[in-house]
Formats: structure tokens, C-alpha cells, sequence
């Protein structure tokens, strides 16, 4: 595991999370960002409490599910535009 104070340099499928700063998370316009992303996130650095996640369509309910549960301090959940449209 991660420590919550430390980059995530190590995990190159994590370039997406290298900017958490302040305990906030951004995933923006990402295509590429799938429920497997956010699996290895929330394996791997839960200490955010802000997570904004917009226009990432291949995340399904399943990602989110794992991940919250596996960051259980998240006090901020931002959700936009994760269909197609």
C-alpha cells in the first residue's frame, strides 16, 4: 500500500493520480480511465476526501462502488458526464 503522503510514481498505470494534492483527486476528460483504474487507486491510496470524476465513460457502477469502499474517507463525491452523450 501507498502511503497517503507519497506520490504515486511507482504505479505507471496511475499517471492519471499523480497530481493528488490536498487530499483531492481529479479525474477529468479521461477516456481512458476504467473501472480497472480506479480499482488500483482505491488498492493503493485512500487517503483523498475529495474525488471529482468527469467525462470518464468507461467507469460503470462497479468502479465506483470498489473505490468508495475502499476509501471510506471521502467526504466529496463529484460525478458528471460518465455516459456517453
Amino acid at each position: 500500500m501507498v502511503a497517503c503522503s507519497s506520490p504515486l510514481t511507482n504505479f505507471r498505470n496511475l499517471e492519471f493520480a499523480q497530481d493528488i494534492e490536498d487530499k483531492h483527486l481529479d479525474i477529468l476528460k479521461n477516456k481512458g480511465i476504467s473501472d480497472k483504474s480506479l480499482q488500483m487507486v482505491g488498492d493503493n491510496y485512500q487517503c483523498f476526501e475529495l474525488l471529482d470524476i468527469i467525462r470518464c465513460i468507461k467507469i460503470t457502477d462497479g468502479g465506483l462502488q470498489h473505490i468508495m469502499a475502499k476509501c471510506s474517507g471521502v467526504k466529496s463525491l463529484n460525478l458528471d458526464t460518465l455516459s456517453r452523450y
